[in-house]
């Protein structure tokens, strides 16, 4: 099976961070509270990005979103950033076990996403809820290795 690609490799197209340059990674690795691009190969940097993703993105719906608006969940990309992490994070840790109904109402809204114009808050609900199991997932897995 080959490796699925790293979330270096993918940020530039599936979030509104655009990777150009070394100070634009430290950037965004200092928003989510990475030490680097690496880190998010491991069971803790996969768990402060989801945890970014979850907590410091913004719920509410704006009446209109410009590239410079923000972190708003109702943006496409973040769908595909959760998508994206969570493919390769049950690629790496395949022991890990998910709720599939949770996971499949998940990929569910992000297929019928990629046909909408736009995103709704029961949309935004059903990924915080898959932020929210997988988080507890990975938190519980760290805390029984110990």
């Amino acid at each position: 099976m080959e490796k699925p690609p790293s979330f270096y490799q993918e940020t530039s197209k599936l979030t509104d961070t655009r990777i150009r340059s070394k100070e634009d990674e430290k950037s965004f690795c200092r928003d989510a509270d990475l030490e680097n691009f690496e880190e998010l190969e491991t069971l803790q940097g996969t768990l402060k990005l989801l945890k970014w993703l979850r907590y410091k993105w913004i719920d509410e719906i704006p009446i209109e979103i410009k590239t410079t608006t923000g972190a708003y969940k109702v943006r496409k990309q973040f769908f595909n950033a959760i998508s994206l992490r969570i493919s390769s994070f049950v690629y790496l840790y395949p022991d890990l076990t998910f709720d599939s109904a949770i996971m499949n109402n998940f990929y569910k809204t992000c297929g019928k996403l990629a046909k909408a114009k736009l995103t709704t808050q029961e949309d935004i609900t059903v990924a915080n809820q898959t932020l929210d199991h997988v988080i507890d997932v990975i938190e519980t897995h760290i805390q029984n290795q110990k």
